[in-house]
């Protein structure tokens, strides 16, 4: 300014001609500080002209038919103004300079000090005026103004909450303030798409400085009563069927409509701002702009990360709602393939996304203590939405007046807390209810859509983030009352468990080849259908083991080239044993159909087993197949570590199934002697060496890969070649 100019000129003058007269410049005469000063003005003439014309060239390219507001925002934008009117100021610093040369008053050495710094400032200024210019080319950039006025509106409710609450010129200015610089924000980002140039790259940055501004409301928006003129109000019209008795009397009388009811909207921020993020994700995905779209769900799972408060979460919520029949479509309608690492990696961070939100749900309802919601809204620091109400209101300011009149409180903090937790309670079993139940549906039926389209490495990541949802969707819905909810939710997750499996099985074979990081479809698939075959074993459902048998098998094979990735060249005992266990647990299972067909006296299973050690292979290469299946067999008894490494235990609880349905059923039968000992009753002879004759009331099985061995391996093997058991129990 001026004035701070023309200050700073009469003080170092004075200072010049009194305290620092000694100093004086003598070395510089008048004509040379002249010609300095011409020097200065025409340099800072120069560089002025120079940016008019630079600034010019960019007005008359990328603005001169852009709407009046944003016009304006160019011609108003703070950087510029600052530094032109610094240099402009320049202009008149060094004309007041020349008047003083002209009246002969002496220039010293401070005065000269600071004209020079001044100069440098100047030429600092116009570098600084160059990347402003710069910025500008790019009108996304005019959202720095609008954005830092928004900033300025939150800063003002952290550091003067009190007067805010009280004052409503305040309130509704400020409204206005933050209306309208959304308002530019969403005519920046139209004005910018209308242009029908790329503009990806600046609107994904311009997406990230929005998410920026949303979260910086969020910190602030709790602290905002439910009267506040801050908020907008919206009207909206009332139903018939929903009015009470007198209200219909009175306008079925006067033959008019029932007036639309006023109200509060307490999320005005959040939507018009989240309405120019879904403008700006509408963009990207016509232009099947993947990339833009993964980095934005990216800054949003991060803010979602961080937030506690509920009321927030629910904003995002009700957004993610919106865009998602969008996204899907998207997914849909674009079947190029070379999009494939793009798209799925899109669909594990918006996964990702779903998942966190839900968890952080879960954590927020976690979080809550009514006592402490008591005490903020009783110092009126936080106010929680269900307690945000005119209810409390008046409530509290009641608490208030008692303590003027009476010196302390009279009204019981325990029944104002019940009464507060009541209606806490309703609502977050309402926002299950309603909008997070919705959610859970959007988010399954987003994987089914993939699936029933083909895409099944994409709907095999949405199913393996619904199942590690599960327990979070049932801690959620613990307290629900509402059963229908509990029964659809119960089928949901076998549903869910099931596209799981289905998904896998479409893409377990092309997994290994893959250039992105996945998740371990063959180790998963692997360790369902073990646990799937011994199932069918011991519920004797033949017909399924026999339609899954081959599948089992190949899957088997695929895991052990699974677990060949992870080993060395030259690999230990543990990783060795590591690497037969696929084939192993696989010949462990066909073990327990043999044995189940043994003791049920069902040679249906053992024909199943023969048969689909036949399939795919010649008569003549069986023996070479049943050697090799027992040099692996003969390989993990002289190892002998899979029993105790990790699977042991899975192993013991196989076999603690199997015996507990096998002693239910009683298929074993046993004769007691005269000493009381029990013997096995059976004719088959296999059954007697594995289990032995007498009872053992704490019988441990042979490894049942072996009962496989002796029943089917040996069959094809010559006598010299025969697999030997470990307990040498088919040779007793």
């Amino acid at each position: 300014m001026p004035f701070i100019d023309i200050g700073a000129i009469i003080i170092f003058s004075i200072l010049d001609n009194t305290v620092f007269k000694e100093l004086n410049v003598t070395k510089i005469s008048n004509s040379e500080l002249l010609d300095y000063i011409i020097g200065g003005l025409s340099l800072a003439g120069i560089l002025l002209g120079l940016y008019s014309s630079n600034i010019m060239s960019i007005y008359s390219t990328k603005y001169a038919n852009a709407p009046e507001r944003i016009r304006a925002l160019f011609e108003k934008d703070r950087i510029t103004l600052n530094l032109t009117s610094s240099i402009s100021n320049y202009f008149f610093t060094c004309t007041v300079t020349l008047l003083l040369l002209i009246f002969k008053i002496k220039i010293g050495l401070i005065y000269v000090s600071w004209l020079s710094l001044y100069t440098l400032y100047i030429l600092i200024s116009y570098r600084l005026l160059g990347n402003s210019a710069l910025k500008l080319i790019e009108s996304f950039n005019l959202a720095t103004e609008p954005i830092q006025n928004l900033y300025r509106v939150f800063n003002f409710f952290n550091h003067k909450p009190d007067r805010i609450h009280s004052d409503i010129s305040l309130q509704e200015h400020l409204k206005k303030i933050a209306s309208n610089n959304i308002a530019d924000l969403n005519l920046i980002l139209q004005y910018n798409l209308d242009k029908n140039e790329n503009s990806s790259k600046p609107a994904s940055d311009f997406s990230k400085r929005l998410l920026m501004v949303i979260y910086k409301y969020w910190l602030i928006s709790n602290t905002i009563p439910y009267f506040s003129n801050w908020y907008k109000e919206i009207s909206k019209f009332s139903k018939w069927h929903l009015s009470d008795q007198i209200t219909l009397s009175i306008f079925i009388e006067t033959k008019s409509h029932i007036p639309p009811k006023v109200k509060k909207n307490e999320l005005w921020v959040e939507e018009e701002l989240f309405s120019i993020e879904e403008s700006i994700l509408d963009y990207f995905m016509k232009n099947n702009d993947y990339d833009s779209i993964t980095h934005f769900f990216t800054l949003l799972n991060s803010s979602i990360s961080k937030i506690d408060s509920l009321n927030n979460l629910a904003s995002i919520l009700s957004f993610l709602t919106r865009i998602q029949s969008h996204i899907i479509d998207t997914f849909l309608n674009d079947t190029t393939d070379n999009q494939f690492t793009k798209k799925t990696q899109l669909t594990e961070i918006i996964a990702v996304t779903y998942s966190t939100l839900l968890n952080q749900i879960l954590q927020s309802i976690n979080k809550i203590h009514y006592e402490t919601i008591y005490s903020q809204f009783k110092n009126k620091k936080f106010f929680f939405k269900p307690v945000n109400t005119k209810k409390y209101w008046d409530l509290f300011n009641g608490l208030e007046t008692e303590l003027k009149i009476e010196g302390h409180q009279i009204t019981p903090k325990k029944s104002i807390i019940e009464a507060m937790s009541a209606d806490i309670k309703l609502y977050i079993e309402d926002f299950l209810t309603k909008e997070v139940f919705s959610f859970y549906n959007l988010y399954i039926k987003f994987g089914e859509r993939q699936f029933k389209s083909n895409n099944f490495f994409n709907a095999y990541i949405i199913f393996n983030h619904l199942s590690t949802t599960q327990k979070s969707i049932t801690d959620l819905f613990k307290n629900n009352t509402d059963t229908e909810i509990a029964e659809q939710l119960s089928k949901k997750s076998k549903n869910i468990d099931n596209y799981l499996l289905k998904c896998s099985l479409q893409i377990y074979d092309k997994v290994n080849n893959l250039s992105i990081d996945f998740p371990d479809v063959i180790g998963y698939l692997f360790n369902q259908y073990t646990n799937k075959m011994l199932e069918f074993i011991i519920s004797n459902d033949a017909v399924s083991f026999k339609n899954e048998l081959k599948t089992f098998e190949t899957i088997s094979v695929y895991q052990t080239k699974n677990v060949e990735k992870t080993t060395h060249t030259e690999p230990s005992n543990g990783e060795l044993c590591m690497l037969i266990s696929p084939r192993i647990e696989y010949l462990t299972i066909c073990g327990y159909a043999c044995f189940w067909g043994d003791i049920t006296k069902n040679p249906v299973w053992g024909g199943i087993i023969k048969d689909n050690f036949k399939i795919g292979y010649a008569t003549d290469d069986l023996s070479k197949k049943a050697e090799e299946l027992s040099s692996m067999c003969t390989l993990e008894k002289n190892l002998g570590i899979l029993a105790t490494s990790y699977r042991g235990l899975l192993h013991n609880t196989w076999e603690t199934k199997f015996m507990d349905v096998v002693t239910r059923k009683d298929l074993l039968t046993y004769t007691v002697d005269s000493y009381g000992q029990e013997w096995l009753s059976t004719d088959n002879t296999l059954i007697k060496q594995f289990l032995g004759n007498a009872k053992l009331y704490s019988p441990s099985l042979s490894p049942l890969y072996e009962y496989y061995a002796v029943t089917i391996l040996n069959t094809h093997l010559s006598d010299t070649n025969q697999y030997i058991t470990a307990r040498h129990w088919n040779e007793r």
